[in-house]
C-alpha cells in the first residue's frame, strides 16, 4: 500500500496490526497465568524473551510506517490547502 501511495488504506492496515500485537500480548499474558494455574510447561525465559523481542521489533516498525502514512496524510492536505489558496 505504502508503494502505491495508498496512506490512508495502509495507516488504516497499520492500526489494525497494532491491535492485533496488542491483543497477542494479552492472549500471551493470559496463556503464562493459565500454564502456571495448570501446571504446564512453562516457556523458558530466553524463548520469552526472543518472543519479546520480536515483539517489539514489529510494533516499532508498525508505529514507524503509520507515523509515514500519518506525515504524508499530511503533507498533502497542506499541498491541497496551498494549491487552491
Amino acid at each position: 500500500m505504502v508503494k502505491e501511495k495508498r496512506w490512508k488504506d495502509a495507516k488504516e492496515f497499520y492500526t489494525q496490526g497494532l491491535g492485533a500485537l496488542s491483543r497477542k500480548v494479552d492472549a500471551s499474558k493470559k496463556a503464562t497465568v493459565d500454564e502456571k494455574k495448570a501446571d504446564a510447561k512453562p516457556a523458558s525465559e530466553e524463548e520469552k524473551e526472543t518472543e519479546r523481542s520480536e515483539e517489539k521489533k514489529v510494533e516499532e516498525a508498525l508505529y514507524v510506517n503509520r507515523a509515514l502514512c500519518n506525515l504524508e496524510l499530511s503533507t498533502s492536505i497542506t499541498s491541497n490547502v496551498r494549491g487552491t489558496s
